[in-house]
């Protein structure tokens, strides 16, 4: 306890180590009394011991438990959903039939209060785990424009945006994903000083263009192509753009290593758009969306 005394701006008079009671013989500074506000804080499981505790309920089919943990997260959804889909569905096949209706419904209703739609591969384990039930689960695709089930013929319900609503995503989206997570863990303040200066002379966009996505688009069976035909599937997307809509404005954002591609690319590129090169060659979708949703909410994403 002598260093705790220690810890502290003013003299204390006597500590009692049975009930970590502090007597201060004048005002106690305030590093102080957060320091033991923060001694007398409940210890709180992480989100990684939560989420490991999820998924191990899972697995050995404790759904009950399972179930709580999850509701324990902070956001009441586990960050490796390819992870947590294997365990359930796996779980699942060890029930009755009618158990393993009623555990695909949960996880279905779940899902839609994620507002998360299972990809192919957990799409694929929902329609093996009800085999021989009474659901009839057939593949099918959705049409683009309409919203329109291509087999029953139902509509997804569409979802208007307000301006109001688009400015609280754009807030929510800097303040809670992009600031914290991409630009002071996978970025620089530097750089990212530098783009926003970057947009505050350019903005609004029509298009944002993912340069390495569409670059790798057409020679990913032979990367060693990447110098000659990447820089053209680039132009060749900018152009579509440009020739399809004469008035629009084009940002593309490459990675540093695309300095080193022809110059008349470079050149060409420069004449029908704003580039921008970042210098971290990963980790740079959080970029193109702030673009994106800066310009505002007509302004098209382009990726692969």
């Amino acid at each position: 306890m002598s260093a705790l005394a220690k810890a502290f701006t003013r003299q204390v008079l006597s500590v009692r180590d049975s009930s970590l009671r502090i007597y201060a013989q004048r005002h106690i500074g305030v590093s102080a009394c957060l320091f033991i506000q923060q001694l007398q804080k409940p210890l709180t499981i992480s989100q990684m011991e939560l989420e490991s505790k999820t998924l191990a309920a899972f697995k050995s089919g404790n759904f009950e438990d399972g179930w709580k943990f999850l509701s324990q997260l902070p956001n009441q959804k586990p960050t490796h959903l390819t992870e947590f889909y294997k365990n359930y569905f796996e779980s699942c096949g060890k029930l009755t039939k009618d158990e393993r209706v009623a555990a695909s419904s949960q996880l279905l209703q779940q899902l839609e209060k994620w507002q998360v739609l299972l990809d192919k591969d957990a799409a694929g384990l929902l329609v093996a785990t009800l085999a021989g039930t009474k659901w009839d689960i057939q593949p099918s695709t959705i049409n683009a424009q309409s919203g329109e089930c291509e087999r029953c013929g139902a509509t997804v319900k569409k979802v208007v945006i307000t301006d109001e609503w688009f400015d609280l995503l754009k807030s929510a989206f800097v303040q809670k994903v992009l600031l914290p997570e991409e630009v002071f863990v996978k970025s620089t303040p530097v750089e990212w000083e530098r783009f926003n200066t970057l947009l505050a002379e350019k903005i609004p966009f029509t298009h944002v263009i993912d340069t390495a996505s569409v670059a790798g688009s057409g020679f990913l069976t032979n990367p060693f192509l990447e110098p000659i035909a990447a820089p053209k599937y680039v132009l060749s997307a900018v152009e579509q753009i440009k020739a399809t809509h004469p008035a629009s404005k084009l940002l593309v954002v490459c990675r540093e290593y695309m300095k080193g591609w022809h110059p008349s690319f470079q050149e060409k590129l420069a004449q029908r758009a704003t580039v921008f090169f970042r210098q971290n060659p990963h980790d740079d979708d959080a970029y193109f969306l702030y673009a994106a949703m800066m310009s505002g909410i007509t302004c098209k994403f382009i990726s692969r």
